[in-house]
C-alpha cells in the first residue's frame, strides 16, 4: 500500500541529504532501486533458476543487479561525472555488494531500504 510513497522517498531523500559536492551519493536511490533492483527483478523473473536460501529472490537476479549498478557507475567514471580513484572503487564495490545482499535477503520494502544501505558508501567517496 505504501510502496509508491516509499519509492518516492527512497529516490529523493539522498538528493535532500547530500550536498551538491556529493553527486554520487545523490544518485544512490536511482542506482540501487532504479537500476539495480529493476535489473534484478527482470532477470530474476525471466531466467532465474537458483534461489537464495529462504527467499524468492534468485542468484541470477542478484548478479544482474550488481553488474548493472557497477556498469552504470563505471560509465559515470568514464564520462568524468565523478572522479575515479582506488579509494572510490573500494567504497563503491563494498556498497554495491552490501546493497545486493540486502536486496537478496531483506523482507522489508526495498524501495526504501536499498538507498539507505548504499548512501553511506557513496557519500564516503571523494569527489575531487
Amino acid at each position: 500500500m505504501f510502496s509508491h510513497i516509499f519509492l518516492i522517498i527512497g529516490l529523493s531523500y539522498p538528493v535532500w541529504i547530500a550536498d551538491d559536492s556529493k553527486r554520487l551519493a545523490q544518485l544512490s536511490g536511482i542506482i540501487s532501486v532504479g537500476i539495480g533492483d529493476s535489473a534484478a527483478s527482470i532477470v530474476g523473473s525471466k531466467v532465474g533458476i537458483y534461489k537464495w536460501p529462504g527467499t524468492k529472490r534468485t542468484l541470477e537476479g542478484s548478479l544482474a543487479g550488481l553488474i548493472t549498478q557497477f556498469l552504470f557507475i563505471t560509465c559515470l567514471w568514464y564520462f568524468d561525472f565523478i572522479p575515479y580513484s582506488q579509494y572510490n572503487l573500494l567504497f563503491v564495490s563494498l556498497g554495491l555488494l552490501f546493497t545486493t545482499q540486502t536486496e537478496a535477503f531483506s523482507h522489508d520494502i526495498d524501495n526504501l531500504t536499498l538507498p539507505i544501505c548504499l548512501f553511506p558508501f557513496l557519500y564516503a567517496c571523494k569527489m575531487y
